[in-house]
């Protein structure tokens, strides 16, 4: 391949990387941790035929209990079919998921079918933090958009001052950021 090929294209990955990293900063500045409610098992729906062999209309099978968890501490075991959690029920692993994770270290009652047999445990879950991205923008409504239009030539020149101002202090935030970021 001759040199100046192999330039281009490390010119281009640079270029690549560097768009890249402009584009992940603010998802890194406007990250917030949350944290949500953690059981320990990994699950897969109940097909058609299940449903039918257990006369139930919803559910989601255990695959598998990971070691020192709750769900392994409160006895849940490969097998078992979870189909409601404190009165909600359990339609598919998404619903799961979102009844677990909107309960982060509370107790709750979870039914489920062991060898064909109804039964019901209390169960305290855990806690795992998950990085959510928010990006929070107002949207202006018509009184908003009128009283912009009716604002005065002065005021408007100093609101936008007043962005630009604020525009170049974001500026040197994000340059900090960067230099942060190139000392780790």
């Amino acid at each position: 391949m001759p040199i100046a090929l192999i330039t281009y294209y490390k010119e281009v990955s640079v270029k690549k990387l560097l768009v890249l990293t402009v584009m992940l900063i603010p998802l890194f500045v406007f990250a917030e941790v949350e944290t949500i409610g953690y059981f320990g098992i990994l699950s897969e729906p109940l097909s058609d035929a299940m449903k039918t062999a257990l006369d139930l209309e919803y559910g989601v099978i255990i695959t598998r209990v990971y070691e020192d968890t709750p769900a392994e501490k409160a006895g849940f075991e490969n097998g078992d079919v979870i189909y409601e959690i404190d009165g909600e029920r359990v339609e598919n692993i998404e619903t799961l998921k979102e009844v677990i994770a909107d309960r982060p270290n509370k107790k709750v009652t979870i039914k489920f079918l062991r060898s064909g047999e109804q039964t019901k445990e209390a169960v305290t879950l855990g806690e795992k933090e998950k990085e959510v991205f928010m990006f929070k923008m107002e949207i202006p409504d018509m009184d908003d958009i009128k009283e912009a239009l009716e604002m005065g030539k002065a005021e408007f020149k100093e609101q936008l001052e007043n962005i630009e101002r604020e525009i170049e202090i974001l500026k040197q935030e994000i340059e900090e950021i960067k230099r942060q970021m190139q000392e780790q």
